[in-house]
């Protein structure tokens, strides 16, 4: 495999290195409701995403100073990530898979952009080479759960900096279990969370904290779509409401904008609690639009 970082950081600004999913997002709209089982008109779109990347690129908007560490394979959808990365201000280093293409997330949503299914199509992930991913000392470091559980083990057992993880979604939330206590901030939803904990599906978000916390998870902010955004850490726990959002045009990235919001905060020296308003501006602001990123977020 081979190393392709795609330009300079920028000084002065707050630095991170995330690593995790940059793939292509195939991203299909229905004119109607859509219907199990027959044709719907409506039309495909082809993006670039991936949880680390879309954060990456919310960050970069937010203005921090963003690496991206991951793998493609050696096709067009490569390059697609590559000027697109390159376009947000994103470095990006990406180790190279001659066996695999790029990754990709196909989804299918209504007319009032609520996701109707989804196929993900993301072996190469497993081929990602921890070893291969260096983070400077100084950085924060974000880890998703695309990676294999090994695979974000090593990362954060290697993190000189601060250090923060993404569940990703149902199927791969254990995956940072083994983890835990060397993850400072988790982002998740309610059902990662219950995968994480071993809990059904259904399970409330207070029922889980207790759970959460003997399996050594440290802070944590959780979110339930449109209901309050709790944040969990040591002596406090908190419900944030969430405002209703003023547009709403497509959900996909709104909890990726919502990640980036908060961390853009807390990499300035704001509190868990003080940090969850700016991620919940930003993902409204990732709402209002077509696709899981803004160039303009910092003025939505």
């Amino acid at each position: 495999m081979k190393h392709e970082p795609s330009q300079q950081r920028a000084e002065g600004r707050p630095g991170i290195t995330l690593v995790g999913a940059a793939h292509i997002d195939r991203y299909g709209r229905c004119d109607g409701p859509p219907v199990a089982g027959g044709s719907n008109p409506g039309r495909f779109a082809n993006l670039p995403g991936g949880a680390a990347f879309n954060v990456a690129s919310s960050l970069s908007a937010l203005g921090a100073k963003v690496r991206l560490q991951t793998i493609l394979g050696q096709d067009a959808e490569a390059m697609l990530i590559q000027e697109a990365a390159a376009a947000r201000g994103v470095d990006l280093i990406a180790q190279v898979s001659a066996d695999h293409p790029t990754a990709s997330y196909t989804s299918i949503v209504g007319p009032d952009g609520a996701l109707a299914i989804a196929l993900a199509d993301m072996d190469i992930y497993a081929a990602f080479e921890a070893a291969g991913a260096p983070c400077p000392d100084d950085d924060w470091l974000l880890v998703d759960a695309n990676l294999a559980a090994d695979t974000v083990a090593m990362l954060l057992a290697g993190a000189g900096g601060r250090t923060a993880a993404m569940t990703v979604s149902y199927a791969k939330a254990e995956r940072v279990r083994p983890s835990l206590e060397r993850i400072e901030f988790l982002f998740t939803n309610r059902a990662e969370l219950a995968a994480l904990c071993g809990a059904g599906l259904e399970t409330p978000v207070a029922t889980l904290l207790d759970p959460f916390r003997g399996l050594g998870g440290r802070s944590a902010v959780i979110t339930d779509g449109p209901a309050d955004v709790w944040t969990v850490e040591p002596g406090a726990i908190l419900r944030h409401p969430v405002p209703p959002a003023p547009l709403i045009v497509d959900v996909t990235g709104a909890g990726d904008a919502l990640t980036a919001g908060c961390l853009r905060a807390l990499m300035a020296g704001q509190s868990l609690a003080e940090a969850v308003p700016h991620g919940i501006r930003a993902a409204h602001g990732v709402l209002s639009v077509h696709g899981p990123w803004r160039a303009d977020l910092a003025q939505s």
